[in-house]
């Protein structure tokens, strides 16, 4: 857990740093900091806004792509980390990614298209797309904000708001109660957990890291629900407190319930580190 927890505020401190915006006014910088694709040059050569909810993640040690698509979202790695390369195509890599304009305000993307009969990309030919930082939409605004703070601190009056891992789930409440007994008792006890198991909380959302963001309705204390998109009735989770780090989350299905184990997720690294060491300790 120490090594992770160094890597993560190591990766933490490579994102923050490669976001400040430093050369705004020169078209040539390498792209830095969390841009949204705003549009793109179909293949009739027409410029459109983009049907897509992207955005790249730039530092100078991984670029991330994240898409949004309704209550998902997926986190993927960029071949290679995006850097300016000027608009010509390189001599050697002829069909190699092409960044220009680009600075921490804006960037221009060209890519090398093979997709046959497709809406909107061209048959062996540029794409171009154009990113701009600082700009959301209304869902991934919120998405970047879990993703991109620090743990929140726990509000007394609404404790359940904040990050967890959700260690387990079972069928069994007793068996989940002598799972936490069992981890409590141990001295400094430490669930290691990983970028695709962190739940995070607020009074509007509920964000799994593992590619989940719903619209949620809660207390923020004993319970937390979502709206059926049919009856648009409340769907309530109940919340059991174990101790001030511990809860027991209960989703009723039918006549059963499922019983899941969170732990409160307590460091100052940020989600979006956690998701990028998955990628950068992938071989």
């Amino acid at each position: 857990m120490k090594n992770f927890r160094r890597n993560g505020i190591l990766l933490l401190i490579l994102f923050l740093s490669t976001t400040m915006c430093w050369g705004r006014k020169s078209p040539k910088k390498n792209p830095r900091g969390i841009y949204k694709m705003t549009s793109l040059v179909e293949k009739n050569g027409r410029e459109v806004v983009s049907p897509f909810d992207q955005y790249k993640i730039c530092t100078d040690s991984i670029t991330l792509n994240l898409n949004i698509m309704g209550t998902r979202f997926s986190v993927s790695k960029e071949e290679s980390i995006l850097n300016y390369t000027g608009e010509k195509p390189d001599k050697k890599q002829a069909h190699a990614i092409r960044i220009y304009n680009s600075n921490a305000e804006h960037f221009t993307l060209k890519w090398w298209s093979s997709f046959s009969n497709h809406l909107l990309f061209p048959e062996n030919d540029w794409c171009t797309e154009f990113y701009v930082a600082n700009s959301y939409s209304e869902k991934g605004k919120a998405l970047f904000d879990a993703l991109t703070q620090p743990t929140p601190t726990a509000e007394p009056e609404h404790p359940l708001y904040g990050n967890w891992h959700r260690i387990s789930m079972t069928e069994d409440l007793d068996n989940m109660k002598e799972k936490w007994e069992a981890l409590s008792k141990q001295e400094n006890a430490n669930e290691k957990y990983s970028g695709l198991d962190i739940i995070m909380i607020n009074e509007t959302y509920f964000i799994n890291s593992g590619g989940e963001i719903l619209n949620a309705e809660s207390d923020g204390k004993t319970f937390l629900g979502f709206r059926s998109s049919k009856s648009n009735s409340l769907n309530k989770m109940s919340v059991t407190w174990l101790s001030d780090n511990y809860i027991i989350v209960t989703r009723q299905h039918g006549k059963t319930a499922a019983h899941e184990l969170w732990k409160r997720i307590t460091d100052d690294v940020p989600p979006i580190s956690h998701i990028a060491a998955l990628f950068v300790n992938r071989k």
